[in-house]
């Protein structure tokens, strides 16, 4: 059960309206659930996703990734993320820029090919 600060802070880290400084300031005294909210948050700086897209934490990665605002650059770079769990959730997200998905479609593991694949036809069936 969390604490009341840290539910608090939870909670602080999840409001898109919460100022840049506070978000940091979270990342920096937070722990791996906190990370995650703020990395999901819409608000989150850029700078910020950029170095939470370095976190030991997959799932504050995976957060970074699912985030509609991370840079391209650093999509790239999480496509190659050493944790499969990182790669598959890209590879089945509909809103990463197709050129990611195509190398994701090319993954060594067969189950990320496979949902980098389906989200690529399902893409195209739309359009």
């Amino acid at each position: 059960m969390m604490r009341r600060l840290d539910l608090m802070r939870y909670l602080l880290a999840g409001r898109e309206k919460t100022l840049n400084g506070t978000l940091w300031r979270l990342v920096s005294k937070g722990n791996g659930k906190i990370r995650c909210k703020v990395a999901e948050n819409l608000g989150c700086p850029t700078k910020l996703l950029t170095g939470l897209s370095n976190d030991n934490n997959k799932d504050v990665r995976i957060a970074v990734a699912l985030n509609p605002k991370t840079d391209i650059c650093v999509l790239n770079k999480l496509s190659t993320d050493p944790s499969l769990d990182v790669r598959f959730m890209i590879a089945a997200t509909s809103y990463i820029p197709s050129g990611i998905l195509e190398f994701l479609a090319k993954d060594d593991n067969p189950y990320i090919q496979k949902r980098a694949k389906e989200t690529l036809q399902r893409l195209a069936m739309a359009h």
